[in-house]
């Protein structure tokens, strides 16, 4: 692969920076400019180059095609249940005999019961998570589940912040229907990270790639 690679909705550059370092031409855009703010940092850190916007993946700039696009780790369940006018933009986007790979996230573990993590940061600070799960919707296609941040410092906690994270998981079938439809041929489904693997009810991950 020779020509551009686009990550849509880049986050942190947790997996733009091993890319990057492999070779590949990568550029990233992310809607959250705290979130970029967090990734160019990293990729100073790493000694990684690479173009990083600001945007919204519902506007991007035609201007540009790439060789590829893609979308990791189940991060498309953020953008709600109509898929259609994302992957037209990745249509427009591409050039001819391009590809979009993205992988879709299925809620395998969900469970009603809260969970806590802790992120220490130094020797007297560090961060928790608690993950408090409220419902899944099978109608909607949806898990909504509510997480509280907190910052510790000295044993005492300095700031909280809640957050309620809806994800949304899609049928396949009808995914590959609606690329087809759009225009993308040679649409190729695996599942876990093993290309050419067929999915099953306990696949975790099912990556869909599609060519222009």
């Amino acid at each position: 692969m020779r020509g551009k690679v686009l990550e849509a909705g880049v986050g942190t550059g947790r997996l733009f920076i091993p890319l990057a370092q492999a070779g590949f031409q990568m550029e990233g855009i992310e809607l959250s400019e705290e979130m970029l703010a967090i990734c160019r940092a990293h990729c100073e850190a790493h000694q990684v180059e690479g173009k990083l916007m600001q945007g919204d993946l519902l506007a991007l700039n035609q201007h540009d095609v790439y060789e590829a696009i893609i979308m990791p780790t189940g991060s498309v369940g953020l953008l709600g249940s109509d898929l259609e006018p994302l992957f037209r933009q990745f249509y427009e986007a591409l050039q001819e005999g391009g590809r979009a790979i993205v992988d879709f996230a299925f809620p395998t573990d969900w469970s009603n019961v809260p969970s806590t993590s802790v992120v220490p940061l130094t020797e007297m600070s560090g961060l928790t998570l608690e993950s408090k799960p409220l419902q899944i919707d099978w109608i909607e296609q949806s898990t909504t589940t509510l997480l509280k941040y907190e910052k510790w410092e000295n044993g005492r906690c300095i700031e909280t912040e809640l957050q309620s994270f809806t994800l949304y998981w899609h049928k396949i079938a009808t995914i590959e229907k609606m690329l087809r439809e759009i225009g993308f041929r040679d649409v190729h489904v695996s599942s876990d990270y093993q290309y050419g693997k067929e999915p099953t009810v306990h696949s975790e991950i099912i990556t869909i790639e599609a060519m222009k």
